[in-house]
């Protein structure tokens, strides 16, 4: 039987130099389970509650022993207005040593204080890099797999990093998407069952069994997950552009955000694209519909808006 553990792995990303906590990994004291506790924005909104403070959210992956071909995996979202959310998903992914999709995320800026890892002698840390919120926004995401899982496909759309637990391995997908981050994120539950607030179903729908994914399907996965998060951060981007007075988003711009997706273009690849570019000052700008206050670096694939 596995030995009791406070224990936590956590999953952090650095910032001005700082880890910061994106969740906290805890295996079981008497079972082979894993609990992620997420470090979620201070307040959630969906189409079934209005804005709320987050108390906690998690995911807990089962080793369900009863069974020999299925594992639960569930998501709990606890409301400071005294909801509890949650959903459910079977997979037989995890005994088949396939891949089984938990969530992606595309994160809010991650420099409050409150995303702080404070170092614990008995933690350990799995890092993800660094990054600056003020021109970058973090994507990632979380698969799961059997102990002796398969190796995820790789792929130049994203990273990749993997932790092996007792009896599962994790695998987390990351890139970033050249915009500025902001105060909204989203995030995509891959989860079959309806949710339940309060026990309380809240429709009605065909049970789904997850059959888990191959490598090269979850790499596909991946890849659409965050082009949608990056096109959720394109519209975001834009819609704020459009309400600033006297800016106008010429249609080369808002097409070139679209094209990019979540990796990067050269000046050359652009140019094959979109035609000849001309240089101002450090960013560089189409020749045609050029708005003055709009700058943009190719090399980097960053945008901004200046205060000028």
């Amino acid at each position: 039987m596995p030995k009791p553990s406070k224990a936590k792995t956590y999953f952090t990303v650095d910032v001005d130099g700082q880890p910061r906590t994106l969740f906290a990994v805890r295996e079981g004291k008497t079972h082979d389970g894993l609990t992620i506790i997420m470090k979620s924005a201070e307040a959630v909104a969906g189409h079934l509650f209005e804005p709320t403070e987050v108390v906690e959210q998690r995911y807990s992956i089962h080793d369900s022993p009863s069974s020999q071909s299925e594992n639960t995996i569930k998501h709990t979202l606890i409301l400071a207005n005294g909801e509890l959310v949650d959903t459910h998903k079977q997979t037989r992914g995890l005994k088949d040593n396939l891949l089984t999709p938990l969530f992606f995320r595309g994160c809010i800026s991650l420099d409050s204080d409150r995303y702080l890892y404070k170092t614990k002698v008995r933690d350990s840390v799995v890092s993800l890099g660094a990054y600056d919120p003020r021109s970058t926004i973090l994507n990632y995401g979380l698969f799961a797999s059997g102990r002796g899982g398969p190796k995820m496909a790789g792929s130049t759309k994203y990273k990749m990093t993997v932790a092996h637990f007792r009896a599962f391995t994790l695998y987390v997908p990351y890139c970033f998407t050249n915009l500025p981050s902001s105060d909204f994120g989203v995030v995509q539950h891959l989860i079959g069952d309806a949710p339940r607030i309060n026990q309380e179903p809240t429709a009605t729908v065909e049970k789904f069994i997850d059959p888990g994914w191959r490598p090269q399907d979850a790499r596909a996965i991946a890849i659409t997950k965050f082009r949608q998060i990056h096109d959720h951060a394109i519209a975001r981007c834009i819609e704020d552009w459009q309400g600033i007075e006297g800016l106008e988003v010429p249609p080369v711009v808002a097409s070139f955000l679209q094209e990019v997706g979540p990796g990067l273009l050269t000046q050359y690849e652009a140019r094959q694209k979109f035609g000849k570019f001309v240089r101002r000052g450090k960013g560089v700008l189409p020749r045609k519909d050029a708005p003055r206050k709009l700058n943009f670096d190719l090399d980097r694939a960053t945008f901004w808006v200046r205060d000028d």
